[in-house]
């Protein structure tokens, strides 16, 4: 058994492989690695471990240097997942074996993989941190069945929401207007800082994944006199959802139209016969977004990130939801325009 990189000869033989394989996802494929390297322009280190010209495993990893983290190697920046996959032990620890070598060879900190479930994997060098959660909603049962699963359960009825949204001409829909994407990203950017005290991605992943995803990315936004006032992207691969990016406009608090908007994006999912909706990934002290995911029925489970130390022989990632959290309270008074300039330069490093 060989570990080869990936190029262009073998595109094809790597798609095949992730459309097989169970347990990959949108951050598995091509398009993905493509929007990383064009947003962030991180150094992509994807292998395949080949044996009789049959591919027996792949590994996705980006190689990152920040004047805040150092270096490091990934398996994808930001709060996502790509696991490695493989069909055995052999191909597994040759994969991960391969970015160890690199790893080595650029005096990365540490090597972190970000995972679904547990490495069916015997290797005494990984690390083990389960220290984020993940919220899925199954939705092999009829439309009926799963909205009443989380109907009475809501704060607030939805049928009032509803009829409130009518009242207050508020449209719900699908769009793939550049200027609504805009618009929600205005909306993203504000909550980030008015809420989280933290920096929104650049407008230009959006852009990058509406571009390279094309019908497995969709915008459902709601609108109220023509201005986007909440929405949530929403990215498909085989039979899975990833409710990947949401907010909505504080100022319209009191309509909840992200509540209508996760409504009908399940009831969305289910009509065109997707088995999971994911909620995405959650940190363990966000115990009130916990609830709120789990009052529309989603199961959770620890997240088990993986890392391998090279130069930083102590792991102790730090919480994304926690990390400097008093020190970020003062950054709600940053202007919207700064923010958006400085974007594409500070996530870079928070990779």
């Amino acid at each position: 058994m060989k570990i080869i990189n990936l190029d262009k000869e073998n595109e094809t033989a790597w798609n095949d492989y992730i459309k097989k394989n169970s347990q990959s996802s949108i951050f598995h494929t091509l398009e993905w690695k493509q929007i990383i390297e064009e947003t962030y322009k991180f150094k992509p280190l994807y292998f395949l471990a080949v044996e009789n010209n049959e591919v027996r495993g792949i590994i996705c990893s980006f190689l990152t240097s920040s004047l805040i983290f150092g270096k490091k190697i990934v398996s994808t920046p930001f709060n996502f997942y790509n696991q490695p996959l493989f069909e055995d032990q052999e191909a597994g620890n040759l994969l991960i074996n391969k970015l160890k070598e690199i790893g080595l060879k650029e005096k990365v900190k540490y090597i972190e993989l970000k995972t679904l479930e547990d490495l069916n994997i015997q290797n005494p060098e990984l690390q083990k941190h389960p220290h984020y959660f993940i919220s899925n909603l199954k939705l092999e049962d009829t439309e009926e069945e799963i909205e009443s699963k989380y109907y009475n359960r809501l704060r607030k009825n939805l049928r009032t929401l509803k009829r409130n949204a009518e009242k207050n001409n508020i449209k719900i829909s699908f769009s793939d207007d550049d200027k609504d994407l805009k618009q929600f990203y205005n909306v993203l950017v504000k909550i980030y800082r008015d809420k989280h005290n933290m920096i929104c991605q650049p407008y230009v992943l959006y852009k990058n994944m509406k571009e390279n995803f094309k019908g497995n990315f969709r915008l459902l936004i709601a609108k109220k006199d023509n201005k986007v006032i909440a929405g949530m992207i929403l990215l498909f691969f085989k039979d899975q959802a990833v409710y990947a990016y949401g907010a909505s406009d504080l100022n319209y608090k009191i309509l909840s139209p992200g509540t209508i908007l996760i409504d009908h994006a399940i009831k969305f999912c289910s009509k065109n016969h997707y088995k999971t909706l994911d909620f995405g990934v959650t940190s363990q002290y966000q115990t009130e977004l916990l609830n709120f995911k789990q009052n529309w029925g989603t199961t959770e489970h620890k997240m088990p990130y993986y890392y391998i130390p090279i130069t930083q022989k102590e792991i102790n990632p730090p919480d994304y939801y926690t990390y400097m959290k008093n020190l970020r309270k003062p950054f709600k008074y940053v202007p919207i325009p700064l923010i958006k300039m400085a974007s594409p330069i500070i996530t870079r490093q928070l990779g």
